[in-house]
């Protein structure tokens, strides 16, 4: 099942989020979490929280049984969800290995499979304007894109390319389209950036990868190491990216596990626009969380351009 919560974004697809549908209902009353603001001073400023609780979804699915009949089937573990330009609410029920789709009353509508090439624990849901539903086929390896009839158009499976190492693991996670039809794909523990295909299916290149970051040891280490001894040390590689979005206008949005850049907004050259901001200081909301680092794990952006993002602690 899933929190309906009152106030809705254009996407949120959040493991954070999700779990709280496990949380007793007296939710109604007391939300399970806090929000804040941060002021000029860079202090955090608790506020009465954004989002009130008011009810689940996804509890009341029943599915044909192949004999006439129904049969309850809950969501098991999902993982993303996409509301589209109809409201209608698109889920992806990992463990059942499917998506499923509700109205604009959260009414379940049909669910979502490929009996010719079954899905195997999706992660990962977009559906663009068009009806068009991609989804991140996370245990076979690859991206689905279905039409509104569920018939299946293309699969974007590992490119093949001279700039891809052998080694580059191909496990996608989440993916965009933009209005071209370009497909930008997280891909699981991948540090080379986003995968992005062409509407095609060819590979285009890498985009938004993050900078290595180094620090203070690591340069004294170069400095005072010999090659044999450098050679022995764990390679420096950039923070991988664990989330995507894309706004109305195009600029897509990435968020990772660095210290520095954990938020980026990027434009179609790949340019972080956001690049003077910082995401990634640490928070003290109470004393307990003095000391813990912030964890971005996803973000949403609106049509009005207003963003919520989430922090893991």
């Amino acid at each position: 099942m899933v929190l309906h919560l009152v106030r809705r974004t254009a996407r949120i697809g959040l493991v954070c989020l999700l779990s709280l549908a496990f949380i007793s209902m007296k939710a109604h009353a007391e939300a399970p979490y806090r929000t804040y603001f941060e002021n000029g001073n860079g202090r955090e400023i608790p506020t009465r929280p954004a989002y009130s609780p008011a009810g689940v979804i996804g509890d009341d699915i029943y599915v044909d049984d192949g004999e006439g009949g129904t049969v309850h089937s809950p969501l098991k573990r999902p993982q993303d969800l996409f509301i589209d330009a109809n409201d209608h609410i698109y889920i992806a029920d990992t463990d059942n290995n499917r998506v499923v789709e509700f109205d604009d009353r959260e009414r379940f509508v049909r669910e979502i499979r490929v009996p010719e090439s079954p899905l195997k624990s999706p992660q990962g849901v977009f559906v663009t304007d068009d009806g068009d539903i991609y989804i991140a086929d996370t245990g076979n390896k690859r991206v689905v894109r279905l039409d509104r009839e569920l018939r299946l158009v293309r699969e974007y499976v590992r490119p093949q390319s001279e700039l891809i190492h052998e080694s580059f693991i191909y496990e996608p996670t989440n993916m965009v389209v933009d209005s071209n039809g370009f497909v930008f794909v997280v891909s699981k523990g991948s540090y080379q950036g986003v995968v992005q295909f062409e509407p095609d299916g060819a590979f285009f290149g890498f985009f938004g990868a993050n900078a290595t970051e180094v620090k203070l040891m690591d340069r004294i280490r170069r400095l005072l190491y010999t090659k044999e001894q450098l050679s022995r040390q764990v390679r420096l590689l950039p923070p991988i990216i664990r989330n995507i979005e894309i706004d109305g206008q195009g600029y897509i949005y990435t968020v990772s596990g660095s210290s520095k850049e954990q938020v980026k907004k990027l434009n179609i050259r790949s340019e972080n626009v956001w690049k003077e901001l910082s995401f990634g200081e640490k928070v003290a909301l109470t004393p307990e969380e003095r000391e813990k680092d912030v964890q971005l794990t996803d973000l949403a952006v609106d049509a009005g351009g207003n963003m919520t993002v989430i922090d893991k602690i």
